[in-house]
């Protein structure tokens, strides 16, 4: 059963997006054009894509590489 989001929709994917690509830190395989996709983007990245993500949002968020 496919995950139910939240009633602002896209609005959570674009400011991921946002945040990641004002990055100076991000890599050249990152999947910034699925991202900015919004919710349709996001669902279509495989799981280790979806954690490259969350991986990046935490190291931002501890000041880590």
């Amino acid at each position: 059963r496919p995950l139910a989001y939240t009633r602002d929709g896209d609005a959570w994917v674009i400011d991921v997006g946002k945040y990641i690509s004002e990055s100076a830190f991000i890599s050249k395989g990152f999947p910034l054009n699925y991202i900015n996709q919004g919710i349709s983007g996001y669902k279509n990245l495989s799981p280790s894509c979806k954690l490259r993500v969350l991986n990046f949002l935490c190291d931002e968020t501890l000041s880590t590489e």
